[in-house]
């Protein structure tokens, strides 16, 4: 789970705080897609950090949560929630109310989610959402369950959960969730400023 909330950023695995740090915070709003999985780099062009493994249940929200190992269900806060229990398709629905449906691009589904299905990343596609008000926000939590075969870069880019707006080289982002290769298997999130942090083994 990663969130922002003011200037400060956190970082957590499981329920546990593994990092929290000031002087982080969203950039301003840029009109540009989400995408799962990847991110895209405006320097170059070109996707770039192609995740590798499975990533099911993504929400987001406009405010801080505790994290719980129950199922993501929409309430109050929920700005998108993309549960990935699709069983075919290139269309991933968001069960916010919001309508913002991904496009699924060079994914595969697989049934061995955390909790049903999950979409399978092969490190060649992404799923790319449209830009929106609701996923733009001052104070905004990230919470996903993934699994991954690979943590470390491929070139200079690390894998990638979720992004919006990368640019130069991955320096500027709205936002960007990243497992970091860095610091061995771990997790960072960039955006005005930079947090990251080791994780524990991975599930």
């Amino acid at each position: 789970m990663f969130t922002i909330d003011g200037n400060s950023g956190s970082i957590y695995c499981d329920g546990i705080l593994l990092e929290k740090k000031t002087g982080i915070s969203t950039q301003v709003n840029t009109p540009t897609e989400v995408l799962i999985g990847a991110d895209f780099d405006r320097w170059r062009d070109r996707v770039q950090g192609c995740f590798v493994g499975t990533i099911d249940e993504i929400r987001i929200s406009d405010a801080a949560r505790a994290w719980s190992d129950a199922p993501l269900e929409v309430d109050g806060h929920t700005m998108a929630l993309w549960h990935f229990d699709e069983a075919a398709g290139d269309t991933a629905y968001d069960s916010s109310g919001h309508r913002l449906n991904g496009f699924v691009y060079r994914c595969a589904r697989t049934d061995n989610g955390f909790r049903g299905r999950a979409i399978e990343f092969t490190g060649k596609g992404y799923v790319v959402v449209k830009d929106s008000d609701y996923l733009t926000r001052q104070s905004i939590c990230i919470e996903l369950s993934f699994r991954t075969t690979r943590a470390r870069k491929v070139g200079y880019a690390s894998p990638v959960l979720i992004a919006k707006y990368v640019n130069n080289f991955g320096r500027l982002s709205e936002y960007c969730a990243y497992v970091s290769g860095r610091n061995g298997r771990g997790l960072a999130w960039t955006g005005y400023g930079e947090i990251s942090c080791v994780c524990p083994p991975w599930r």
